[in-house]
């Protein structure tokens, strides 16, 4: 249940577990996004990049 709700949190940890991830559910949303401000600073992200990640590129 856990990978057809969260794939990419299964698939990133799949190879720990010696598993194959299981395709996601028809809902689970198609784009990337984490919002408009960084999650360390609190902050407004200004580009695209950063707000797949959620962090200031001066944080990484």
């Amino acid at each position: 249940m856990l990978g057809r709700r969260h794939p990419r949190l299964t698939s990133r940890f799949s190879d720990l577990y010696d598993t194959a991830p299981l395709p996601a559910d028809a809902d689970q949303p198609a784009e990337l996004f984490r919002g408009v401000v960084c999650i360390l600073c609190g902050e407004l992200l200004e580009s695209g990049d950063e707000r797949l990640t959620g962090i200031h590129g001066s944080h990484e």
